[in-house]
């Protein structure tokens, strides 16, 4: 539990990020944007979904410790219940966010801190949510992996393509630093990654591990 509380510390400075700036986009020729937009889109999962994945945490100091994480959540409508269970099996955290509403019905201790939960489902939304503004700009890395970018107001969000079937979705600022990066490794089983890592950079920083046990429909039971 003292290195879950380590987790709590870590999150609550997770906004001290290296200013980078915003990488440059190329221009693409108009059949590639035609294209891109549907393909940015499908790495976020769509409509009802359960999901089950092993989580290694690392933090500072080489620390490191491991849980269960379970999410069922709509993707249509941004809606999410999700528990974080130890390895022997007892519930450390259950909450829902819905309509940007969160309610915790379980947090033992140090998941039970004001801001927790919040910076959690941060977390959560990176992973499962297709940002809710329309891209602002289409474009190319220099290292040729194409980039759907979205965000108002100076906090943007880059959903990057690879070559190789993996993708990046990465968050900024309004300063242009990253405050998020998740990187997602085919294959993939019913719109999930198989392998993923966020990270999120910083003095305080830290890396989570997911590798996929189970995805369901919760409709078909």
């Amino acid at each position: 539990m003292k290195i879950l509380a380590r987790l709590g510390l870590c999150l609550s400075l997770s906004c001290l990020a290296s200013c980078a700036g915003l990488p440059v986009l190329l221009e693409l020729e108009q059949s590639e944007r035609t294209q891109l937009l549907p393909a940015c889109s499908v790495v976020f999962p769509r409509g009802p979904f359960r999901v089950v994945h092993t989580i290694e945490i690392s933090l500072p100091l080489g620390k490191t410790t491991s849980l269960i994480g379970v999410s069922v959540g709509d993707s249509a409508k941004h809606t999410v219940r999700s528990l974080l269970i130890s390895p022997e099996g007892v519930i450390l955290f259950d909450a829902t966010q819905a309509g940007g509403r969160i309610q915790v019905f379980r947090a033992l201790p140090p998941l039970d801190e004001p801001e927790f939960a919040q910076r959690l489902f941060g977390d959560v939304g990176h992973i499962f949510f297709a940002p809710k503004d329309q891209p602002r700009q289409l474009g190319r890395l220099a290292d040729q992996r194409r980039v759907c970018r979205f965000g108002q107001s100076g906090r943007l969000a880059d959903v990057i393509l690879g070559t190789g079937g993996d993708w990046t979705i990465r968050s900024y600022d309004a300063r242009g630093r990253v405050t998020r990066e998740l990187v997602a490794h085919p294959p993939v089983q019913r719109g999930f990654a198989r392998h993923m890592e966020l990270s999120v950079p910083g003095v305080a920083g830290y890396q989570m591990r997911f590798e996929l046990l189970r995805v369901e429909d919760p409709n078909q039971e």
